[in-house]
């Protein structure tokens, strides 16, 4: 029989053990997440695995690759498949990463179409994304309807509180008030989202043509 001493012993190796575990699963699974060889060999294996098409499409627009990315959710499209709605807002955001948003916006079009799957913050940050992408675009209508549907959705979102500040020239009154890191970060996100306005739309944007008017 084993001594006391022992079992102390081996129940704290296996504590160990179990934290090991614990540590080295967090860290491969993000990274099995993003390896494109992984989740194309997971895709030739079982193309009906929804997670596998998935992942691999998001390992696409992490690798740059759009038009594989957007060819392989075009092709669960045609065989009636589905998606969650951040597949195509990541294929969105990787194209307008790439200055193209005409393309990111049909993307984002589609995560729209089921933006009730996303988690609240996520899915205002998503209305404030299709906003800036909409002014970019120079249609004044969408941007400013889109800025706000997207501060209700979620108070403390100061993605859209910067873009709004970027559209008008000073913060939006809300029901409730941010905190000073908020502040922060949405007046860096102001500056960012302006100086892009500027650069693709300075007449508009000069004339604070994408604030929302009472």
């Amino acid at each position: 029989r084993p001594s006391a001493a022992a079992v102390r012993a081996s129940w704290a190796l296996g504590v160990a053990l179990v934290l090991a575990s614990l540590l080295v699963v967090r860290s491969v699974v993000p990274m099995w997440q993003n390896d494109l060889v992984l989740w194309r060999w997971a895709v030739e294996k079982d193309r009906s695995s929804q997670l596998a098409r998935e992942n691999l499409i998001h390992a696409y627009a992490l690798y740059g690759m759009t038009e594989q990315a957007s060819q392989e959710l075009l092709d669960i499209a045609r065989n009636r498949g589905s998606t969650s709605a951040r597949v195509p807002l990541n294929l969105g955001a990787a194209y307008y990463s790439r200055g193209e948003y005409e393309t990111a916006m049909y993307y984002f079009d589609i995560a729209y179409r089921n933006i009730g799957t996303l988690m609240q913050q996520d899915g205002a940050k998503l209305l404030a994304t299709m906003a800036l992408t909409a002014a970019l675009l120079g249609d004044k209508d969408a941007a400013t309807k889109l800025i706000m549907q997207a501060l209700p959705a979620d108070p403390r979102n100061y993605t859209a509180h910067g873009y709004f500040e970027a559209f008008c020239g000073h913060a939006p009154t809300l029901d409730v008030a941010p905190t000073a890191e908020e502040q922060r970060r949405a007046a860096e996100t102001a500056v960012r989202a302006e100086q892009l306005l500027r650069g693709e739309q300075p007449e508009l944007q000069a004339q604070r043509a994408f604030c929302p008017t009472p």
